[in-house]
């Protein structure tokens, strides 16, 4: 069925990329963005050098001309037959081991991101080393042909043939560091590691909009107009400046506009997107498409401005690979390890908006809805629970001991909240085992809950903590 025009000019001007396939103009935009700048560098790097090459082999300089006919001339590449000989070896190896070699990688490359993450795809991709490696086999590629296409009878290229085996032969150097590198990258602590330094450096690019927007609304204003979304999708971006330059367009002291989804949420077409608080309806309804165009929508998250993209992906390693399916214990440890880590960082202030506004620009009348903290955990809960279905009794202890840890810093809302997600996990207790390790960890937080004052959640770690030595104890009594 055929979208109506209005939903097409609502795609078009919010930027939206339909899930269907990429147009080549697109494709290419997208592969710039994740890949190609640094391998197209490398690649012109080496045309270069073959032209410089092909120069040193025509030139009539005198100590280049004594290199040529005297050295390598005489003694390596003597004939215009036997240096295209070469050349032509050199070019067909280096395809074959190429071809075979990156066919291979891939394939370790595509069972980890179906085993962890497809997020596995982007962090190869992204980086910077593996960007080297491509666009140095590539290059190499390119010259070889360059200098097969320059060899012929009359013309005997011996600096470029000398170069080309001696960038062939590193080349093959470079395959082994390239096999042990993709092999190195997949393991699951370096792909749990990098979700996490990715996903601060999502946080550290978002502190601007934090620091200038406001967590809840201060207007006053009587007149309330709601926008809806002509499209679906994620949010991706927010242009701040662009809703601030509606907000003047009102001339309205009390004027706000509340972003009702935060960056990564889904919204479906129709959906309510944000609202407009303005003494004059008219004004507020004529800012409306401008809201629109400002919340920008993709069909895919981007985790290099969505942090929240991030606790999504490692969460997602970690029930998956704590459920029956997997049943692995080290990953998940790592993955809530992780998000232990961040959100202590975030608790500490580390990546947070800071106090002094003017360093990040003028503050906007925009409520944008944080939710980062509460997502981890959230994350940290579902986690608990999908080790309660495998059994992973040390999965669901590290879940504890991280909300344990937390306890003492986390404060108001949040604080609440990590209350109410050690109520949740504490029926996922009952059918687990309890280990020395578990018990030491419950009794951990117990006295943590205590601590803090939560003496009714400290109970109901307690009553579980009794209720599992009990059935340890009647397991050992029908032993005997």
């Amino acid at each position: 069925m055929r979208e109506p025009k209005s939903v097409q000019k609502g795609r078009a001007a919010a930027g939206y990329q339909g899930s269907g396939p990429i147009g080549l103009v697109a494709l290419v935009q997208q592969g710039w963005e994740e890949f190609l700048p640094f391998p197209t560098a490398i690649v012109a790097g080496f045309v270069a050098l073959a032209v410089l090459t092909l120069w040193m082999d025509n030139t009539h300089l005198a100590w280049l001309r004594w290199g040529r006919e005297e050295v390598i001339g005489k003694f390596v590449f003597v004939k215009e037959e036997g240096t295209a000989s070469v050349l032509g070896q050199l070019l067909g190896g280096l395809l074959t081991v190429i071809s075979i070699t990156f066919s291979v990688l891939l394939l370790a490359v595509q069972q980890t991101a179906t085993a962890l993450s497809n997020q596995v795809y982007s962090q190869f991709l992204r980086r910077r080393i593996n960007q080297l490696y491509f666009g140095f086999f590539l290059g190499l590629a390119v010259y070889d042909v360059i200098a097969l296409a320059a060899a012929h009878p009359g013309f005997n290229p011996v600096y470029t043939a000398t170069a080309a085996v001696v960038l062939t032969t590193l080349g093959l150097c470079l395959l082994v560091l390239l096999i042990y590198s993709t092999v190195d990258q997949m393991r699951p602590e370096v792909i749990i590691e990098s979700l996490r330094d990715h996903t601060l450096g999502a946080r550290e690019r978002a502190l601007e909009m934090l620091a200038r927007t406001r967590r809840a609304s201060r207007s006053k204003a009587p007149v309330q107009v709601t926008v809806f979304a002509d499209n679906d999708g994620f949010v991706q971006e927010l242009r701040l400046d662009a809703l601030g330059a509606s907000l003047d367009k009102l001339r309205d002291p009390e004027a706000e506009i509340e972003v009702l989804h935060p960056i990564g949420a889904f919204v479906a077409y129709d959906d309510r997107l944000a609202v407009i608080r303005a003494r004059d309806r008219e004004g507020a309804r004529a800012i409306a498409d401008d809201v629109k165009r400002a919340l920008v929508l993709k069909s895919e998250r981007d985790l290099r401005r969505d942090a929240a993209f991030g606790i999504v992906q490692l969460e997602s390693i970690a029930w998956t690979t704590a459920s029956s399916a997997k049943s692995t214990p080290e990953p998940p440890r790592i993955a809530i390890n992780a998000l232990r880590d961040l959100l202590g960082r975030w608790i500490a202030g580390a990546g947070e908006p800071g106090r002094e506004r003017e360093a990040h620009g003028k503050p906007v009348a925009v409520v944008y809805p944080d939710r980062l903290h509460r997502d981890v955990i959230d994350a940290l809960v579902t986690i608990g629970i999908a080790s309660n279905e495998s059994l992973q009794h040390v999965v669901i202890g590290a879940a504890f001991d991280a909300l344990g840890q937390l306890l003492p810093r986390a404060k108001g809302e949040l604080h609440a909240h990590v209350l109410d997600a050690i109520r949740a996990l504490i029926p996922s207790l009952s059918d687990l085992t309890l280990t020395a390790r578990l018990e030491d960890i419950l009794a951990a937080l117990r006295r943590a809950l205590q601590e803090d004052g939560a003496h009714a959640v400290a109970q109901e770690v307690g009553a579980a903590l009794a209720r599992k030595e009990s059935e340890r104890g009647r397991l050992r009594e029908s032993a005997r």
